[in-house]
């Protein structure tokens, strides 16, 4: 028989102590257990994580469920002894949302209104005004339009920009032009001004944002990436941003992270980096989640949020 009380098992580097001291609040009956300090593995029923160790959830034998701490889930499945009887719940924090939405309208919004310019201009002392651009005559897409796509829309909406969301099945959400699948892939590219790129990070989409998809963009098009690094070619982009094929490039995520010192998009004048903080996950909000959809697991009902592992989300 299994032991009492039930166990949880964090493995979080960053915020591990504060996610261990919220769902102790939250299931005050569960033993919760930080990591190193997992003690006997075969007592863990649930894994809260983000980057655990290769092989470590296969070791944890009765495991129950996997709650990934951010909203991505391709860390966790990069794992190849990730056990795939064990369901892989996503994080789908409503702050996490409004976070990416805030993030992706400061990215639009700058680029849209020439600010990297500007700010050139300021360094150089040089006053000049550009000609002004309306947001109606400016086409925002968003490739990937799930709940983080769909919020970054709405939060975009009101300046009027006409705005496209693509995404592998077809979603239909008020304002926005929709196009599902690699069919309509072209078609959703060509007109656009600013491309945000918000997909997940799958065998399907690894490298998929490269020199061939871009070049299906109008030369001097803007592309903003706040999803994974890996989604990105970037080797095969400096040409095309070099020459001015390719306007700008909003990077918030990198295929190598923390982004080397001597990697050239953090000195190309038409390069923004961030260091990956378009949208934390906050543990006070977050932590009711996991705590909610534990409590559902014991109850026999299963979350909706489960991965299906086929199609990597």
């Amino acid at each position: 028989m299994r032991k009492n009380p039930l166990t949880i098992a964090i493995h979080y580097d960053s915020y591990g102590a504060q996610w261990r001291e919220l769902l102790s609040e939250r299931l005050p009956d569960f033993q919760i257990r930080l990591w190193p300090e997992w003690g006997d593995l075969a007592d863990i029923d649930y894994a809260v994580a983000w980057t655990p160790p290769d092989g470590l959830l296969r070791q944890c034998e009765n495991l129950k469920a996997v709650f990934s701490i951010g909203a991505g889930v391709d860390q966790l499945l990069a794992d190849p002894d990730y056990p795939k009887n064990v369901p892989l719940i996503r994080m789908t924090d409503d702050i996490l949302a409004e976070g990416m939405a805030e993030y992706v309208t400061m990215a639009v919004l700058a680029l849209h209104r020439d600010l990297l310019r500007y700010l050139e201009f300021q360094r150089a002392a040089d006053w000049k005004p550009l000609p002004q651009r309306y947001p109606r005559d400016q086409r925002v897409g968003i490739m990937g339009f799930g709940k983080l796509g769909q919020a970054a829309a709405l939060a975009l909406k009101p300046f009027g920009f006409e705005i496209s969301g693509w995404s592998r099945t077809a979603k239909q959400f008020a304002g926005v032009h929709s196009f599902a699948g690699p069919e309509q892939l072209s078609e959703f590219l060509a007109p656009l001004d600013i491309l945000v790129v918000l997909l997940p990070l799958t065998d399907d989409t690894q490298g998929m944002v490269n020199a061939d998809l871009v070049s299906s963009l109008p030369r001097g098009a803007r592309v903003i990436n706040a999803a994974r690094g890996g989604l990105m070619d970037i080797e095969t982009l400096k040409p095309l941003i070099d020459d001015g094929r390719l306007g700008h490039l909003w990077l918030d995520v990198h295929q190598v992270e923390p982004l080397p010192a001597d990697h050239w998009t953090w000195v190309h004048p038409n390069v923004v980096v961030t260091p990956h903080i378009a949208a934390a996950t906050l543990p006070r909000s977050a932590s009711g989640l996991v705590a909610d959809g534990i409590v559902q697991m014991e109850a026999g009902q299963m979350p909706v949020n489960v991965v299906e592992f086929d199609k990597g989300y």
